[in-house]
């Protein structure tokens, strides 16, 4: 994988899920999170920070956009990361927990207990 063509890309793909609730739900419902959730066990740095970025932009959606993700299990690669990467990463893991706590409801808030997400 060239870093100078995937990072750039894996920015732009960041940019698009930071747009609206309906866009970011064409994004999901394209199948991002299975490539998403497999980058976050990429060997180079970048890579995994520019995923992570991206995946925080989904957290940041509605409650059904949190869902999904926590149901494609991309949350406990997220905490993976967050104990075991780099402080950048750490920093963007917070960052989507942080911004799928703001937007859960109480059935989210409850499995991400449940998950020991927090």
């Amino acid at each position: 994988m060239d870093l100078s063509v995937s990072v750039p890309c894996l920015r732009t793909l960041g940019n698009i899920l930071t747009g609206t609730d309906s866009e970011t739900q064409a994004c999901i419902d394209s199948g991002i999170l299975i490539p998403l959730s497999k980058l976050l066990d990429h060997p180079k740095k970048p890579v995994r920070k520019e995923v992570v970025w991206s995946i925080s932009n989904i957290t940041a959606g509605h409650s059904k956009q949190i869902e999904v993700c926590l149901q494609s299990g991309i949350f406990d690669k997220l905490i993976r990361l967050m104990i075991h990467d780099d402080p950048a990463i750490k920093k963007e893991t917070i960052w989507a927990i942080s911004n799928a706590t703001a937007g859960a409801n109480a059935a989210i808030m409850e499995e991400l207990v449940r998950h020991n997400i927090i």
